[in-house]
């Protein structure tokens, strides 16, 4: 499936001939925000909350400062798709939010969108596979994240991408369910 180590960083993981993940740079942060942008206007078409318009084309939003933190710390991935953004992906090594007290054994995965126009081509779940490759790359156990605990369709989704729900809970007025792939029972 990918052509390049998914440890390193460095260089585009290459998927079919069509589609690449890379780090992104800081000229990729108005890509990833539209690309993020685009899928909160598609989820809240569903009835479903996502985050606020604008959350992250506004230089002063929560949103933008969050995509700012994962630039920072090397966690900002975009994939291209004929050399057009077509889905991101931000990873940390901590989650204190929605994970506090967890062992330092995993990689968490936020901010994963798929741009509309490029829905049904399967990189969102490219995008997981690639996560759970790069955390195995360094050591880690576990991929983690968190999702709207209203979004039935988002928690079928990771189910079906090998998570286990391990909890809800509220932060911050986000009701969230958490979810973790154990990395090393895949073999």
């Amino acid at each position: 499936m990918a052509d390049t180590d998914a440890s390193t960083g460095e260089g585009p993981w290459r998927l079919l001939d069509r589609a690449s993940i890379r780090s992104a740079g800081p000229r990729d942060l108005d890509d990833v925000a539209a690309v993020l942008e685009d899928a909160g206007r598609f989820v809240h078409s569903l009835g479903i909350q996502a985050w606020p318009a604008g959350t992250f084309t506004d230089d002063d939003g929560w949103g933008r400062q969050q995509l700012n933190e994962a630039l920072r710390v090397s966690g900002l991935f975009v994939t291209e798709v004929h050399g057009e953004p077509a889905a991101t992906v931000s990873l940390f090594e901590e989650d204190d939010r929605f994970w506090p007290r967890a062992s330092r054994d995993a990689l968490y995965i936020h901010k994963l969108a798929v741009a509309r126009r490029f829905a049904g081509l399967g990189l969102g779940r490219v995008m997981v596979e690639w996560s759970g490759d790069r955390a195995r790359a360094t050591g880690k156990r576990f991929l983690r994240l968190d999702c709207p605990r209203d979004d039935d369709a988002l928690r079928r989704y990771y189910e079906r991408a090998g998570f286990d729900h391990r909890g809800d809970l509220t932060s911050r007025g986000f009701e969230a369910s958490l979810y973790e792939r154990d990395l090393l029972a895949e073999g």
